[in-house]
């Protein structure tokens, strides 16, 4: 959460600071100054992305809900943002270069292309060994393997145990 505080109204200055996890504020925290009108925040995230950051929305909400120059003056949301991620000036910066590929039964493709056979490369083998079996997934048991110079010994338990009747 954080405390906005407004330093300039005319200005729309804004001090923003952040809390600590109970609420409380303490002297080590960290205070951000935000400028609405050149949209500039001390974080220097608003002002190298032209994206509002966190502390430029509490101060834009606290701009719409407790200040009386709000309705004389309104800001939208969209106006904080550059107008570079607007997309009505994508739309018009990509409108020529971006070309719609139309249906595959209406391209018109030259015969000698049609001709022509494009055969796939070859795959290049693997470095090392080829693994012959497979991975055993983390709830499948896997067959013991035999050791040929030490066998498995028989445990004490199996000796042990009462003859099944």
């Amino acid at each position: 959460k954080l405390h906005v505080t407004e330093l300039h109204s005319f200005e729309l200055l804004y001090d923003v600071v952040d809390k600590q996890p109970d609420g409380s504020i303490a002297d080590s925290s960290k205070h951000f100054t935000v400028d609405l009108i050149k949209k500039r925040c001390s974080c220097r995230v608003f002002d190298v992305e032209k994206y509002p950051c966190v502390h430029a929305l509490a101060a834009f909400m606290e701009f719409n809900s407790s200040n009386i120059y709000s309705s004389r003056y309104p800001m939208q949301l969209h106006e904080l943002v550059s107008r570079y991620y607007w997309k009505e000036v994508w739309l018009l910066a990509y409108c020529r270069t971006v070309f719609f590929v139309p249906d595959e039964s209406e391209w018109n493709v030259p015969d000698d292309i049609k001709a022509k056979k494009i055969i796939p490369l070859k795959p290049i083998p693997k470095k090392g060994r080829n693994r012959s079996s497979r991975f055993f997934g983390p709830g499948e048991r896997r067959a013991r393997t035999q050791n040929k110079r030490r066998p498995r010994q028989v445990s004490m338990w199996s000796v042990f145990e009462e003859p099944s009747q």
